[in-house]
């Protein structure tokens, strides 16, 4: 972990970079914030947002009457994060980032203005005098949900995590990282029961509880069931509101790859809607047993009725006429009930997550395409049988495949074992006509995970199994895992996902969960690194099999 504690203790001139910190150990945060108010800031990019909040705290040039300090909820985070405490000075922040130092500044370019920014308002707030105590530190290399690691001493008031997202379109992914998120927030987050005496008695309850509040497009929440996997690990959902960048000075969305503007300018131009984000806060707090059950079909509708009033009043802040309709105020009494308070947001009524399903569009019937203006000799027969070798497609698409590999290329005449004759997959019965197709059905299908813990550290042997190739090395595989019981799948005790047995498993199902930055993800046994978590597991896989015969 890179650590740049306490910016203030460099001096700063005005158009000077601060100078990288000295190496410190990986728990160097620990005695550090002592703060009565702690801040933890995950997934900065280019810390425009850190910057933004430091401003909004601390810098009277950049004071609002509707930023922190304002009686009430405000839309934006920063009053949620002054709720619990009496004033600004009794706040510290840490904001952290996925990536190394060297590689913030690699890829986003105004991380370097922002850092001394960053730095001049940390020596501004310290004023030189008296003994250090860090008001703003920054810390690199921080994984959202292995946070206990990084902190082992240390606790947080509230945790705030803009715009999460692995770099895939996996929703699946994303509710397992959403359930390990907060799995490991809960163990640095102050406890109600303690947060509740280290601030003003004046202050309501809930707001003296500790915090998460995640900002995400609309509808991500839906897809990956946040409030589900909150629920699980003990959280309850206080409040969901537009998040408007306009609020925070400086801070602009941007991609984890490459450090491009989250918002595609293309798409934005032919559309109506520009993607709005949500912010939703959740509490550590014990929920009152008479408040009702705050469900996605409760948030959603509430916002969409408070957009429906903030078009009839023709403003942007809170509404006070309610569309007509009986759908419309039994939604905002279920939103009152909740204790939900809500901001404009951009959601039309009528939208498909009101009922919390997705509704696809009806798909046209598809037309099957005709085979006029296709040459003779490419067109399939009308029973779409090969005269060949007599075999029955499914489609004109298979039949003229086949014919081109199969008949003119010829390439089961290429493979080196190529053999006459049926392979049967003794696990499954599954025939093939090649020994090759035989090995790379049992790789995919029937090889388990090996226990690292069990390998020896060096061998200087070769095993009777390493020399095996083809279906004699499968046979003795499948073999070795008939008799080993450590072999099979086990639900992760966090998501839920299957995960092999072994250490192997769950440090694979763990690199899953991280930004596809690059090269991101790597084997635990031979350190080669992939891009995409199926070519992690299938070259697992292959991998596995090297070291499986040293477990006999």
């Amino acid at each position: 972990m890179d650590v740049d504690a306490g910016l203030a203790s460099d001096v700063v001139r005005d158009g000077e970079f601060p100078p990288p910190p000295p190496p410190q150990a990986p728990n160097a945060l620990q005695p550090l914030v002592t703060a009565p108010f702690r801040v933890l800031l995950l997934g900065e990019g280019d810390f425009t947002f850190a910057l933004a909040l430091a401003r909004l705290l601390w810098d009277p040039a950049f004071a609002s009457p509707s930023l922190p300090g304002a009686s009430g909820w405000s839309s934006t985070p920063a009053a949620v994060l002054d709720a619990a405490a009496a004033h600004p000075d009794q706040i510290a922040m840490v904001a952290t980032s996925f990536d190394t130092r060297e590689e913030v500044l690699d890829k986003y370019k105004v991380s370097k203005d922002t850092f001394r920014h960053l730095a001049q308002l940390a020596h501004r707030l310290h004023g030189g005098r008296g003994p250090r105590i860090p008001r703003i530190m920054i810390s690199h290399a921080v994984n959202a949900w292995d946070l206990k690691t990084v902190f082992p001493h240390q606790t947080f008031h509230a945790t705030v995590w803009n715009h999460p997202h692995l770099g895939t379109e996996d929703f699946r992914l994303h509710r397992f990282l959403m359930a390990h998120f907060f799995h490991s927030v809960h163990q640095v987050l102050v406890p109600a029961t303690e947060s509740t005496t280290e601030v003003d008695d004046n202050v309501d309850s809930e707001a003296r509880a500790s915090h998460v509040i995640i900002s995400l497009v609309k509808g991500q929440e839906l897809r990956w069931q946040v409030n589900v996997e909150a629920r699980r690990t003990g959280f309850h959902q206080v409040a969901a509101y537009r998040f408007d960048e306009a609020l925070w000075p400086g801070y602009v969305v941007r991609r984890n790859k490459h450090g491009g503007s989250f918002k595609n300018n293309q798409t934005m131009r032919h559309m109506s809607s520009e993607m709005p984000s949500l912010v939703h806060q959740f509490s550590n707090a014990r929920e009152p047993e008479a408040s009702v059950e705050l469900s996605e079909d409760v948030v959603m509708q509430a916002l969409a009725v408070s957009m429906a009033q903030t078009t009839l009043n023709g403003a942007t802040g809170p509404a006070t006429a309610a569309p007509d309709g009986d759908a419309a105020s039994s939604a905002a009494a279920a939103a009152a009930a909740a204790r939900v308070p809500i901001r404009a947001v951009g959601l039309p009524l009528g939208a498909p997550q009101l009922n919390g399903d997705v509704q696809a569009k009806p798909k046209a019937p598809r037309k099957k395409p005709s085979r006029r203006g296709r040459p003779y000799s490419q067109q399939a027969p009308a029973d779409l049988t090969c005269h060949d070798c007599n075999k029955v497609l499914g489609s004109d698409r298979a039949y003229l495949q086949h014919r081109h590999m199969v008949h003119t290329l010829k390439i089961q005449d290429r493979l080196p074992d190529a053999a006459d004759g049926s392979y049967v997959c003794a696990p499954c019965g599954k025939p093939f006509e090649h020994r090759s197709a035989l090995w790379q059905h049992h790789v995919n299908k029937h090889t388990a995970a090996v226990s690292l813990t069990r390998l020896p550290e060096h061998s200087g042997r070769s095993s009777p199994l390493m020399l095996l190739h083809g279906a004699e090395a499968v046979a003795a595989q499948t073999q070795a895992m008939d008799q080993d019981p450590e072999y099979g799948w086990v639900p992760c005790h966090v998501c839920g996902q299957a995960v092999q047995v072994g250490e192997q498993g769950m440090l694979i199902h763990l690199e899953m969960l991280k930004p596809a930055l690059g090269l991101a993800m790597q084997c635990p046994m031979c350190d080669k690194t992939f891009i995409e978590n199926r070519a992690l597991l299938q070259h697992a896989k292959f991998c596995q099999l090297r070291h499986a015969a040293l477990l006999r």
